[in-house]
């Protein structure tokens, strides 16, 4: 088991079916790196609907509707894919969070950018496509003195301190969560959901 992570249990067929669709399962033993893979962007969003719902501050966040930024690398045809995949699920779900929403897609510049627009555009989920695996520390770093909840499209972005992330184990979806940096974007899940979830700190 890898320093930094810490399994937290298996979940029920009950409570799977509490967060995602019926075909999902979120089983939470530790993947190997041959069977590790991306969740496909429509059990994302399906995903994302819901484990938002259990973040305590989303509400107060989005207020009356959730505004979701999707960030994709300009010229990667993979990212551009991933994230207009992930724009029309999104786009199917009647909430997210349980409140209406709207989606915005825009092309990484660098972090300092992203933070902005999460600002003016009163953001409260970032989604960070593929292709940005370098960028992860700048936007990490942009994005810690701010209110909202990150989630990433690669898995591996969540060790690096992308808030929520999903990765796909032998058929089965699991749940990522960075404590860490969930705490620097006041991001609050109770413990109830923290025992589904795959959990990442820093190395101390």
């Amino acid at each position: 088991m890898k320093e930094g992570r810490r399994e937290t249990g298996r979940v029920g067929r009950r409570a799977v079916l509490q967060l995602a669709t019926g075909a999902v399962t979120l089983a939470l033993a530790p993947p190997s790196a041959a069977e590790a893979g991306m969740v496909p962007a429509v059990t994302q969003a399906s995903l994302l609907a819901k484990v938002a719902s259990y973040d305590r501050n989303f509400a107060a966040r989005a207020i009356d509707r959730a505004k979701l930024l999707l960030i994709q690398r300009s010229g990667d045809p993979e990212s551009s894919r991933v994230v207009r995949e992930m724009q029309d699920a999104l786009t199917a779900l009647p909430a997210v969070g349980a409140l209406p929403h709207e989606e915005e897609v825009e092309n990484f510049v660098d972090g300092p950018t992203v933070a902005t627009i999460c600002t003016s555009h009163r953001i409260s989920v970032v989604y960070i496509g593929p292709g940005l695996g370098r960028e992860i520390p700048a936007i990490r770093a942009a994005l810690s003195s701010l209110d909202i909840l990150s989630v990433a499209a690669d898995p591996d972005y969540v060790p690096q301190g992308i808030v929520l992330g999903f990765r796909l184990v032998a058929g089965e979806a699991r749940i990522l969560l960075h404590r860490g940096q969930a705490k620097a974007q006041n991001v609050n899940f109770g413990a109830r959901i923290l025992r589904r979830m795959t959990i990442f700190d820093d190395r101390s």
